[in-house]
């Protein structure tokens, strides 16, 4: 006999017309059933075979049909992934059943709560077809298909979304913009995909604070990405940022790589290219830190450390100690006076440690 698909199921408020001169003769056909609210949870699906045993179960179970089942509130869980409070009707066709749902609420491990706009999908043999699904992410959308046949697979697309909402725990004010990309979840594997967003925007890093103090100049306070990308991986609550890819014409560029704990830490390595005109108002950095040139950019590497809130960095200690020296050789002991206040504040603990040695 065929096993069910469904693992567990509570169902309150049940309700159904009866044809009770077919019940009176061991038959019992329902056209329509309907539930206030049902929890259900499903298993893995199980391979059918067509066999005599099958066959045989396929004519007993004539007795008794359900032709469509109607639930004003479903609760539904499927190897890790849970809606809730969505609204669900379904209809039998020969040996399938085509689902609609709508409203609740999609949880899936990794990604943040979507909201339900419409879901259709097919079973048969209890394996489920997700033929197109739409959600809500915020201002965002995001769309879906898939099946739970081995291997189970969902592919995903969503445009429009705030990275606030995409990165767990960025605060809303360092990187704005729209994301859009893609995403693909096979069933005990890592969840991966890439994204690009449209008018990013980077503001409120101590990095570019620090490069607005050198050089006296705020319009790095907050700098416009014409490029920015990257591909991502999520596993047991870590997510791996790769192939980052940030270009501001002119200006900065970065690329390289980002893990954020389930904690919020922050690690990565990165590669920050600088544009030589800014080089050129920062005495000793093309010499000490910036040294490769490519892509019309001068490159020297970044370590990240802290959490997503509070980032940390090591390039502004190294460029404060490149400007500190350069200054020292180009201007000797009239380096102080020579350079903006700013850079001066920006650099005064270099100078207190080297002051000692200045004649």
């Amino acid at each position: 006999m065929p096993e069910s698909p469904i693992e567990s199921l509570r169902a309150e408020s049940l309700f159904a017309p009866c044809n009770w001169r077919a019940l009176l003769q061991g038959n019992l056909h329902l056209h329509e059933i309907g539930a206030g609210r049902v929890v259900v949870s499903f298993k893995d699906p199980v391979v059918q075979e067509s066999s005599l045993e099958a066959q045989t179960s396929d004519a007993s179970n004539e007795r008794f049909q359900i032709g469509r089942f109607s639930l004003r509130s479903a609760d539904i869980s499927y190897k890790g992934f849970n809606l809730s409070g969505v609204a669900v009707t379904a209809a039998q066709f020969e040996n399938s059943w085509d689902i609609v749902g709508s409203g609740g609420e999609l949880f899936i491990p990794g990604i943040p709560k979507l909201g339900v706009t419409k879901i259709e999908l097919r079973e048969s043999g209890g394996v489920f077809t997700l033929d197109s699904s739409s959600f809500r992410l915020g201002s965002g959308s995001v769309s879906a298909t898939g099946t739970s046949a081995t291997p189970a697979a969902l592919n995903a697309r969503f445009q429009d979304i705030l990275p606030s909402e995409l990165i767990p725990g960025l605060p809303a004010g360092c990187l704005r913009g729209l994301a859009s990309g893609s995403v693909q979840l096979r069933l005990n594997e890592p969840l991966r995909g890439s994204f690009s967003i449209s008018n990013a925007v980077l503001a409120d890093l101590p990095l570019l604070k620090n490069i607005s103090d050198f050089l006296a100049d705020r319009s790095f306070l907050e700098i416009p990405f014409q490029n920015f990308s990257a591909d991502f991986e999520f596993n047991d609550g870590v997510w791996h940022l790769s192939n980052i890819n940030l270009a501001s014409d002119g200006k900065l560029a970065a690329r390289g790589s980002v893990r954020i704990g389930a904690d919020g830490q922050l690690s990565g390595q990165l590669q920050l290219g600088v544009a030589n005109r800014i080089l050129s108002a920062l005495p000793g950095a093309r010499e000490t830190v910036f040294r490769e040139e490519k892509d019309d950019f001068w490159w020297a590497p970044l370590a990240l450390g802290g959490t997503v809130a509070h980032p940390t960095e090591d390039l502004s200690r190294k460029l404060t100690a490149s400007i500190a020296g350069g200054l020292l050789i180009k201007h000797g002991t009239n380096a102080v006076e020579a350079v903006p206040e700013t850079a001066v504040d920006a650099a005064k603990g270099v100078f207190d440690l080297l002051s000692p040695l200045i004649p």
